[in-house]
């Protein structure tokens, strides 16, 4: 196993490998983030304002 990892290391290039790894750490935490933001429910409150601003 070993072996198939320094073979891939050797025809793939440091540079390309992290830009690789830094495009995924990204993609993962803006997946994270999302999460979080679709938990909090900030559309009660939304709602609030709006069905206030439609009464006045």
């Amino acid at each position: 196993m070993k072996n198939a990892a320094n073979a891939l290391l050797n025809r793939v290039e440091f540079p390309v490998l992290l830009a690789g790894l830094v495009i995924a750490a990204g993609l993962w935490g803006f997946e994270e983030l999302m999460e979080i933001a679709r938990a909090t429910t900030p559309h009660a409150f939304d709602t609030e304002i709006l069905l206030a601003f439609r009464q006045a």
